[in-house]
């Protein structure tokens, strides 16, 4: 389980209570009353005194019925109006999914996957119970903005009614020191949220895959960390609901084929009609009769021609999206992956990139253009997605005023980094404006650094400087050596 004194980008969590306590009944109208797609959690007026082998189809909405899920079914009188049920759109998903409520949990959930997969989103789940600190804060504050935007389906867990052996069971046994999940057991004393790609599993059925972020407790914080992670879940997630072709049609049935078959041949309209002669041999036929060419097609096919080929390229550029985005989530794990190794800890890399603005701050630079510079070219640092226009934009901000000025306000916080051996500088010009920021490695003199340099007309230089000489190296590589080395300072 994690410390419950855990030091973030964000300050320390300090997990709260739940304000429900011991009271059950508070406990399930809060989450009840949360928006979630799905939550294991039956309020006490849908329990029914009798053993459940006696519960009737017609009775199964009344009950909370004993399995791994405990899916919301609602008071069998109406179920759209019950806070408590699948939250899907009330009346309107109840008559457009009638027979809902009579399926298993496991096919109820496999619709809420479903769902997400035919939309192209990912799944949020929200691990906690009436025990677990921040479980309250996270389901009922700090996500609601988030359920309210559309970006993905919400699931509420309770991990005291979770089979450990069901789909979500095994998500929370993930390995918790990489912070995947809540370890073997499968439970914590503190709430643990996942944002999850929908897969599809080799027997066919959906599941959640991959986690491409993961947060403990509820801190206020995780609410933009989650809206910036989410264009990365989904552009990794399956996504089932293609368009369809507009030349497409579906295959008749045979009965269709058969009809089709028996259908008469239309009579012509002038059996007295002679068919056209055939072309001379030595005459093309595509020519008129009079041997000119045949006219130009008509607006209404250029039209056509010009609709395909802007649909054609919509689609290129769309698949070159996806592939670009694909490319940003995995480079940008393999560097998050690179600086837990260097810190021992396994912290998301945007809390990381926040942890660098708290370093700043921590060493009381005071807050300004000059701040405000240092802390996205630090960020950027981290997360190697470099912006050369906008550092230099930040830095034209920046009041002309005297090096040593300057100087002081980079002193406390190089005095810090210095014991990870790395140095931030700011270089002005002859105008006394800023001309460019640098992240450097401390070296003897003459003895070879690497450098990563931002200026003010927007270039993102990188190398390996000796002496006066300058070796080329991947801005990549330069970037993730030096953000490995400032992981002390940024680390949340």
């Amino acid at each position: 389980m994690p410390d419950l004194q855990i030091e973030t980008g964000g300050g320390v969590i300090n997990p709260e209570d739940n304000k429900w306590g011991q009271d059950k009944q508070k406990y399930q109208e809060a989450i009840g009353g949360a928006a979630f797609s799905f939550a294991n959690v039956a309020p006490e007026k849908n329990r029914a005194a009798a053993p459940v082998e006696e519960v009737t189809s017609q009775d199964k909405g009344s009950v909370e019925l004993d399995d791994p899920y405990s899916f919301h079914q609602g008071d069998r009188k109406s179920r759209a109006d019950d806070p408590y049920s699948f939250h899907q759109g009330g009346a309107a998903d109840k008559a457009a999914n009638p027979d809902f409520a009579e399926k298993t949990p496991d096919q109820q959930y496999q619709d809420i996957l479903n769902q997400a997969a035919q939309k192209g989103l990912p799944v949020v789940v929200v691990f906690g119970s009436q025990s677990a600190k921040d479980t309250e804060k996270q389901a009922t504050q700090t996500l609601k903005s988030n359920m309210k935007e559309g970006e993905a389906l919400y699931l509420y867990v309770d991990t005291d009614k979770l089979d450990p052996n069901s789909d979500l069971g095994k998500v929370a046994r993930r390995n918790a020191g990489a912070g995947q999940g809540l370890g073997e057991s499968g439970k914590s004393d503190l709430a643990f949220t996942g944002i999850y790609t929908v897969e599809k599993k080799a027997d066919g059925s959906l599941g959640l895959g991959k986690s491409t972020a993961t947060f403990w407790g509820g801190r206020e914080e995780i609410s933009a960390i989650m809206r910036e992670q989410m264009r990365y879940a989904k552009a990794a997630t399956l996504n089932l609901g293609g368009e369809t072709k507009p030349d497409t049609k579906p295959n008749p049935q045979p009965s269709d084929r058969q009809e089709e078959k028996n259908r008469p041949l239309p009579e012509p309209k002038d059996k007295t009609e002679p068919p056209p002669p055939p072309p001379p041999p030595d005459k093309d036929p595509s020519l008129k009769p009079d041997g000119t060419p045949p006219d130009q097609r008509n607006d209404t096919d250029q039209n056509k021609d010009t609709d395909r080929k802007e649909a054609e390229e919509r689609k290129r550029k769309d698949e070159e999206a996806k592939e670009d985005e694909a490319k940003k989530l995995k480079l940008k794990k393999e560097r998050e992956k690179a600086l837990q190794e260097a810190g021992g800890k396994n912290y998301p890399i945007d809390e990381y990139a926040t942890g660098w603005g708290r370093f700043l701050e921590r060493n009381e630079m005071e807050a300004g253009p000059l701040r405000d510079t240092l802390d996205e070219f630090g960020k950027e640092m981290i997360t190697g997605e470099f912006d050369g226009k906008k550092l230099a934009d930040m830095m034209s901000k920046i009041r002309p005023s005297d090096q040593t000025a300057i100087a002081d306000a980079l002193s406390r916080a190089n005095k810090e980094l210095e014991t990870s051996g790395i140095k931030l500088n700011v270089e002005l010009d002859a105008n006394k404006k800023v001309s460019a920021v640098e992240l450097t490695e401390l070296a003897k003199a003459g003895a070879a650094r690497v450098s990563v340099r931002a200026t003010a007309s927007g270039k993102i230089e990188s190398g390996i400087l000796s002496g006066t000489s300058l070796k080329e190296l991947a801005l990549a590589d330069a970037s993730i050596r030096l953000a490995k080395k400032a992981e002390p300072a940024a680390c949340p």
